[in-house]
C-alpha cells in the first residue's frame, strides 16, 4: 500500500465530524425537552461498557484531560 492510500484510508477512519445544533435550539427555542448531561452520563457511559459497540480509540490523544 502507498503513503497516499494509507492516507485516505486513515482520513476515512478518522475523519473529523462537526456538528452544529443552532437549528435545534431555535426549534426548541427554550422548550427544555433535553435533560442536562450530568442527568444521563453515568447511564451513557455504563450502556457503552457493556454493549457490542466496536469504538476505537485514537492513538496518541488524550482525552477529557
Amino acid at each position: 500500500m502507498t503513503y497516499t492510500e494509507d492516507v485516505v484510508r486513515d482520513f476515512q477512519r478518522y475523519q473529523l465530524t462537526i456538528y452544529n445544533s443552532i437549528n435545534t435550539l431555535e426549534a426548541l427555542d427554550g422548550h427544555n425537552l433535553c435533560p442536562p448531561l450530568p442527568a444521563y452520563v453515568d447511564n451513557l457511559i455504563e450502556f457503552i461498557k457493556v454493549s457490542e459497540l466496536e469504538l476505537e480509540m485514537p492513538v496518541g490523544v488524550e482525552i477529557m484531560g
